[in-house]
C-alpha cells in the first residue's frame, strides 16, 4: 500500500499544482478604459468611460441594464443616433444600445444598454460601435 501511495503521489500533486495556478492569473484580469474599434487598417474609434451596471427594479441583487460614454478619439465624429452601438455581457447575444444624449461638452455621448437576461456577476463587457 505505501508503494501505491508513493506512485500516485506525483501524478496528485502535479494536478493540484496546475489546478490552482490559474488563480494566480484571474487578478490581473482588470480591463482600463480602452479604445474600441475592429479593422484590418488603422482603428480611430472611441473611449469607453463612465461603466455602471444598473439594477433590475425592484432591487433584487441582478442588473438588468448597463450605461457608458463614448468619447471619440483621433479625430472621429462623436457617437451620436446615427452610431450602431451594440454590447453583450457575460458572452449572451448582442444587445443594440440606446442613445441617452451628450452629458456635456468633452464628456461624450451617453448610451445604455438592456441585457437579454439579468445578471447577478458580470464576468465580461464587449462594446461595438460603427458610423
Amino acid at each position: 500500500m505505501n508503494r501505491t501511495m508513493k506512485r500516485m503521489a506525483v501524478p496528485v500533486g502535479a494536478a493540484l499544482v496546475l489546478g490552482t495556478s490559474g488563480f494566480a492569473f484571474m487578478a490581473a484580469n482588470v480591463q482600463s478604459p480602452s479604445s474600441l474599434g475592429f479593422s484590418t487598417n488603422s482603428v480611430n474609434g472611441y473611449d469607453v468611460e463612465g461603466i455602471h451596471y444598473l439594477a433590475c427594479e425592484p432591487m433584487n441583487g441582478q442588473f438588468c441594464e448597463v450605461q457608458f460614454r463614448l468619447l471619440p478619439r483621433n479625430g472621429e465624429a462623436p457617437a451620436n443616433t446615427g452610431t450602431n452601438v451594440q454590447a453583450a455581457v457575460n458572452d449572451n447575444a448582442w444587445r443594440t444600445c440606446r442613445y441617452d444624449g451628450a452629458p456635456g461638452s468633452n464628456q461624450g455621448t451617453l448610451w445604455t444598454c438592456s441585457f437579454s437576461e439579468p445578471a447577478v456577476d458580470v464576468t465580461s463587457l464587449h462594446i461595438s460601435a460603427a458610423q
